[in-house]
């Protein structure tokens, strides 16, 4: 039951951080603090969030399923050439 409920779980408490980084962003700049300065905590604090989340992310998702994509691509890359100049071929 919970496993089907992951997802929403998930939904609730991201809309919930939203709000609150609303609301703190709108009494921060009620208070006085510049626009700019806002929007330079706001981008340093997501770097500091997605960056670490984004190598985690590319280390080991990156390694295992994009290097078949990528192998299958450069298969297909390698034999497509040679079997449409053997059409052309057979054709003329």
């Amino acid at each position: 039951m919970l496993h089907k409920l992951k997802a929403h779980i998930l939904m609730v408490l991201v809309q919930f951080a939203y709000a609150t980084l609303n609301v703190i962003y709108k009494l921060a700049i009620k208070d006085g603090m510049n626009m700019r300065v806002v929007t330079a905590y706001r981008l340093l604090f997501a770097s500091a969030f997605t960056v670490p989340v984004a190598l985690i992310f590319d280390r080991f998702f990156i390694n295992t399923v994009f290097s078949f994509f990528y192998k299958l691509h450069h298969l297909l890359s390698q034999l497509i050439p040679p079997i449409i100049m053997i059409n052309v071929k057979n054709t003329s």
